[in-house]
């Protein structure tokens, strides 16, 4: 009886390690499967209404469905097309099996030619060129720096610890609704 009981013991610990080492220590396959960590390619993006965008989602062959927070603010298509509806913030979400990819897209007011739209008086005019006219390539001297995130220009990519920020003109700048950074400016 003791012999039974002792073998019985021991089938139960096994089980339960059989349980249990899988999930702590996956095989190789499924560590390769991990590794390769699925991103999506904003995680943040800033839109002026009427502007589109496409996201994109890397490290993953599945079906992507798309969806926004707030369709009346930024609609997303079955490809990740996402356009810009209303001023407001959405957050878009790529799911895929069991995970969620998300990116928060913020929409602006396009941006007017004149700060007062009642006084059209040159003194209160704003100098900023009109967005639809077509603009020359920026040379060095009206290059500016844009963030991610944020609504400013800077003279300098290292201002206020930006991360991977992006060179425009400063007429494209101002024309996607940034402003003058004041620790540049």
């Amino acid at each position: 009886m003791k012999t039974l009981k002792k073998a019985l013991q021991t089938f139960c610990l096994a089980l339960a390690l059989s349980l249990v080492v899988p999930a702590v220590f996956p095989a190789a396959g499924e560590v390769a499967a991990v590794s390769a960590a699925s991103r999506i390619s904003k995680k943040s993006v800033t839109l002026s209404r009427g502007e589109s965008v496409r996201l994109k989602v890397t490290g993953t062959s599945k079906k992507i469905k798309w969806s926004s927070s707030k369709k009346s603010v930024a609609s997303v298509t079955a490809k990740g097309k996402v356009t810009a509806k209303k001023s407001g913030t959405a957050i878009i979400t790529a799911k895929f099996g069991k995970k969620k990819l998300t990116c928060r897209v913020i929409v602006k007011k396009a941006a007017s030619n004149n700060k007062n739209p009642g006084n059209q008086s040159g003194s209160h005019a704003q100098n900023r060129p009109d967005p639809d006219t077509p603009t020359q390539s920026p040379s060095v001297g009206d290059s500016v720096w844009i963030p991610r995130t944020g609504s400013k220009y800077h003279r300098t990519p290292d201002c206020s610890g930006m991360n991977s920020p992006t060179q425009v003109s400063r007429s494209e700048a101002i024309s996607m609704g940034y402003e003058p950074c004041k620790r540049c400016y």
